[in-house]
């Protein structure tokens, strides 16, 4: 049965988390993500503008399609990330202050 108010043994962990390095997780997803986004371009001009003919080049086509295919959805899963990851720290920094401002107001009422 939930009363719907915290205890403290259930929110404590909060005090060993770290927003920035939240943040700083999410920055690296994002320089993935641009990575990933920038290597398309040049993708799609083997996968496009390629002329030759031969034995392989069926392959090779499908094979650089998939490969684009692939970068996408890694730069889409990453940008994904990224933004939970960013709302995340945003949400732990509010629940750390909530946390703090419950400890405080626990401690002795002054004379």
């Amino acid at each position: 049965m939930s009363s719907g108010i915290s205890h403290r043994k259930d929110v404590e962990f909060l005090e060993g988390c770290n927003p920035p390095l939240v943040e700083r997780n999410a920055d690296e997803f994002k320089r993935l993500h641009k990575m990933l986004v920038a290597a398309d371009p040049p993708a799609e001009r083997a996968e496009k503008h390629t002329q030759w003919r031969s034995e392989g080049s069926q392959h090779y086509e499908a094979r650089l399609t998939e490969g684009r295919k692939l970068i996408t959805q890694l730069a889409e899963g990453y940008d994904k990330a990224a933004s939970a990851l960013y709302s995340y720290a945003y949400a732990l920094q509010a629940a750390k202050a909530h946390y703090s401002n419950g400890k405080v107001n626990e401690g002795p009422w002054p004379n």
